[in-house]
This record gives structure tokens, sequence and C-alpha cells, in this order.
């Protein structure tokens, strides 16, 4: 689990005012990823 912002989000790389989140990557029949995040609340 982690706090750390995204690339492309704004501000200091670690927050712990948001909730921790899990990411979930799914890797498609034509090689493709495709990543999903779910806060852990």
């Amino acid at each position: 689990m982690s706090t750390l912002r995204l690339p492309w989000e704004t501000g200091t790389d670690l927050d712990r005012g948001q909730p921790p989140a899990l990411a979930f990557h799914v890797l498609g029949a034509g090689g493709t990823i495709t990543t999903h995040y779910r806060l852990v609340v």
C-alpha cells in the first residue's frame, strides 16, 4: 500500500493525509497493461 502521489499530481511526494491505496495491474491479451487504483478505507 502506498500514499505516494502519482507522477501527474502536484505537491509533495508523500501526503500522509491521503488514505492508502492498492494498485492492481491487469495484463491484456494484446500486451496492454491497465492499472486500477482502489483506496483502502
